[in-house]
């Protein structure tokens, strides 16, 4: 039996470029989804983290017929950060339910779940969108060197100029990903070091040597 494959014959070298580069590209583009996933999933770590905690105590507010549920927790929250005065059921929240050691086990984990966001954009994201952006190049210049890509196989300047500002674009919103989490990251550390002072007040213990330690500890 023969084949009569003229496109093949007369573009081997060409075709087979382009299949190695699409073998890259398309492993490159799993890892970034998964990379993406993962990130996503310690995100979630995080939210959970903080709503199991706070969830309870909004369900006993919104069991009490004087109370208006989370509305309720946000002004209680809102007025021992103005005023200094906690409801009775907000200071049995933090002493009784979330606690001093409860809250530092928190934030500990907390933190190691944003720290593992950084590093899967940093160490993943940015290496496989530099590999990314270096392979496309090469297939430019290959394009460029055999007009044979874009007259006979349809792979012109023009695609490969579209998918590399889709990959600088999606680079940038890597850049501005970080840049949230560092600003989430010092929120929720300045939320929590504010709740540990406040547990102590609460506690009428030494706020000023164990605030320092605590600093320190959740700093490092």
């Amino acid at each position: 039996v023969l084949f009569s494959m003229p496109v093949v014959a007369s573009c081997f070298v060409e075709l087979s470029t382009l299949s190695d580069k699409f073998g890259v590209l398309e492993g490159m583009m799993n890892y970034i989804s998964d990379t993406l996933k993962q990130i996503s999933e310690a995100w979630e770590e995080i939210l959970l983290e903080m709503d199991v905690k706070l969830a309870s105590y909004a369900s006993k507010l919104n069991n009490d017929s004087h109370s208006g549920g989370s509305c309720s927790m946000a002004a209680d929250f809102l007025e021992l950060l103005t005023f200094g005065i906690s409801s009775p059921e907000l200071e049995h929240f933090l002493l009784q339910e979330l606690t001093e050691k409860g809250l530092k086990k928190l934030g500990h984990s907390i933190d190691v779940s944003y720290s593992n966001v950084q590093r899967l954009v940093l160490k993943y994201l940015h290496t496989v969108s530099q590999s990314l952006n270096f392979h496309l190049a090469e297939l430019m210049g290959q394009v460029k060197a055999s007009d044979k890509y874009s007259l006979i196989l349809g792979v012109t300047e023009e695609n490969i100029i579209n998918a590399q500002q889709k990959a600088a674009t999606f680079w940038n919103k890597g850049i501005e990903l970080q840049q949230v989490i560092d600003d989430s990251m010092k929120s929720f550390k300045a939320f929590f070091r504010w709740l540990y002072v406040e547990i102590l007040r609460l506690s009428d213990e030494d706020v000023s040597g164990k605030y320092f330690f605590y600093k320190v500890s959740y700093s490092s």
